[in-house]
């Protein structure tokens, strides 16, 4: 199809007309570049100017803009301005270009000024959500750098890692926590830099201190794992008792609203919630915390006596089954806690009470806040952490008298070396009652 061209002055007037003629471009009479550019379907008429450029060997054409957000009027002020700024040395396609470098260098800018909360709470959340342990890390970022969170990502310095490791230590983090948080923050530095957020990471290169106790040689003092002594035992079930207490008081508080007549009466169940259940299962059976968050009903067999799992830690190495026979203690309390939850067939032993239960397994931080609870409410030192109950539960095995293979199958290890080296540790009042009886036997 012929495109049809006329020229006149351009106007509102001569746009209509040009619409009913079907014609695709009016070129104004008054000002030479000018013009008005029709669509085929009429739909979209836009103004332009086109002029001869003093600074470049080239006729570049620039919009005016699209009518009728643009009036014709409007067209003709602004390229009139135009052709006084190129009799000046101005011309309107490089004075654009200029305004485009300048928005992207702001926004360039701003993007690089994004603070750590800013990030973590954008575009980096929906990042972390698409992994397993995404969630945990997204809490921990939350947790451990809160005192940072309106800082800029390209103004942390290194000895702002230090400080920050200093004050972990003070409020008694074990160096692993530390760690793993360090290497959580460094992997968001590094999406940061790869999402052209910033340009390079401002802690590369950047490391944690070692931690502040030493052997005589100067290398670091590890960590002990130990048996619980008596009067650990009994804070710890005293602050198991007082949790579970304070909880079914906090409910019976609530149900007295009528807003609030729904909640279950927990007063007709023996577990609060699943923090108790979940502390007993590690302490009597010596689990991992991260198999008891993967736990599920399908995997407690023969009537509350034997769980067959995968664990976790090992799962990468293939899918082998273990078999872990459970003691009187902990068949009860997985009864009770089966028998609380309205005996389930399916699902996550310990769900998370924000879905449908058994539909989706806890946050790996759901434990820290209970736990901070009971080590108040039972009198328990600041640095003991979940874990110990882990340690306490293969000491006394081995204080018992058992072989360390056996140790070795109950505590779901690889290999032998490790039952050896972490965990065959027996009390101090232990080692003086078996000095004491060879002192006795001299004698």
């Amino acid at each position: 199809m012929t495109r049809k061209v006329i020229s006149r002055r351009i106007t509102e007037s001569a746009i209509q007309d040009a619409r009913k003629k079907e014609v695709s471009e009016i070129r104004d009479t008054l000002i030479m570049g000018f013009s008005c550019m029709l669509s085929r379907d009429q739909a979209v008429i836009s103004f332009f100017y086109r002029y001869r450029s003093k600074l470049e060997q080239k006729r570049p054409v620039v919009k005016v803009g699209r009518w009728p957000s643009v009036s014709a009027d409007i067209a003709r002020e602004v390229v009139t301005g135009w052709v006084a700024d190129i009799a000046k040395g101005k011309e309107p396609h490089i004075e654009r270009e200029k305004q485009r470098q300048e928005i992207k260098e702001r926004q360039k800018h701003q993007v690089s000024c994004m603070t750590l909360a800013e990030f973590w709470d954008g575009h980096y959340r929906e990042h972390l959500l698409r992994n397993k342990s995404g969630s945990g890390d997204l809490d921990r970022l939350k947790r451990d750098f809160s005192i940072w969170r309106d800082r800029s990502l390209r103004e942390l310095k290194k000895l702002d890692l230090v400080t920050w490791q200093i004050a972990c230590e003070k409020r008694g983090l074990a160096h692993s926590s530390i760690k793993r948080s360090w290497n959580v923050l460094r992997a968001m530095l590094n999406y940061a830099v790869e999402m052209e957020v910033i340009d390079r990471n401002p802690l590369q290169g950047a490391r944690l201190q070692r931690p502040g106790a030493v052997e005589s040689d100067g290398s670091p003092v590890p960590v002990r794992r130990r048996v619980l002594h008596q009067k650990e035992v009994d804070g710890l079930f005293r602050g198991l008792q007082l949790y579970t207490e304070e909880r079914k008081q906090q409910r019976r508080h609530s149900r007295t609203k009528a807003s609030k007549q729904y909640l279950p009466d927990l007063d007709k169940k023996t577990y609060a919630d699943h923090v108790v259940p979940f502390m007993l299962c590690i302490y009597y059976g010596g689990f991992r915390p991260g198999d008891m968050f993967s736990l599920r009903w399908e995997h407690v067999e023969n009537d509350f006596t034997l769980i067959t799992k995968v664990l976790d830690k090992t799962a990468h190495h293939g899918n082998k089954v273990q078999y872990f026979p459970l003691s009187e203690s902990l068949t009860r309390v997985l009864k009770l806690w089966w028998e609380d939850q309205g005996l389930p067939r399916k699902g996550y032993v310990f769900s998370s009470p924000r879905f449908a239960q058994g539909e989706r397994m806890l946050a790996s931080s759901a434990m820290r806040k209970p736990w901070l609870k009971i080590k108040k409410f039972g009198g328990l030192p600041t640095e003991l952490d979940i874990y110990s109950l882990r340690h306490n539960f293969a000491s006394q095995l081995v204080m018992a008298g058992v072989d360390l293979p056996t140790v070795k199958s109950l505590m779901g290890h690889a290999s032998i070396e490790t039952t050896v080296k972490h965990y065959a540790h027996l009390r101090q009042d232990h080692l003086q009652e078996a000095l004491r009886t060879l002192e006795s036997e001299r004698s």
